[in-house]
C-alpha cells in the first residue's frame, strides 16, 4: 500500500458518469485534466479530509504515478480546494 509523505494526499482519479435521459454514459475523454479525485490515503491528523472523500484540487497540481498497474494522483494538501459532500 502506498502511504503519502506529510503534506501530500494520495488520490484515485475520479471518473464521473454522465447521464443523458435514461442512459448512463461513462466520461472517457482523456483530453481534459482531472480536477477531482477520491482520497485513498492521507497522513493522520488532517482534520478536513479523510479516506474515501471526493475532493477538488487545483488544475495541473497533481503528479501521476502507477503502482501495481493502477493509476494514482499525488497532490499537496494545500492544493485541495474543496470536499464533495
Amino acid at each position: 500500500m502506498l502511504q503519502p509523505l506529510p503534506n501530500y494526499v494520495l488520490l484515485e482519479p475520479y471518473k464521473e458518469q454522465k447521464k443523458k435521459s435514461a442512459i448512463i454514459l461513462p466520461d472517457n475523454t482523456d483530453e481534459k485534466k482531472s480536477e477531482k479525485g477520491k482520497v485513498v490515503a492521507i497522513v493522520p491528523n488532517k482534520a478536513n479530509i479523510k479516506k474515501g472523500d471526493v475532493v477538488f484540487f487545483k488544475k495541473y497540481s497533481e503528479q501521476k504515478i502507477t503502482h501495481q498497474d493502477k493509476e494514482y494522483l499525488i497532490v499537496k494538501y494545500e492544493d485541495i480546494l474543496a470536499v464533495v459532500n
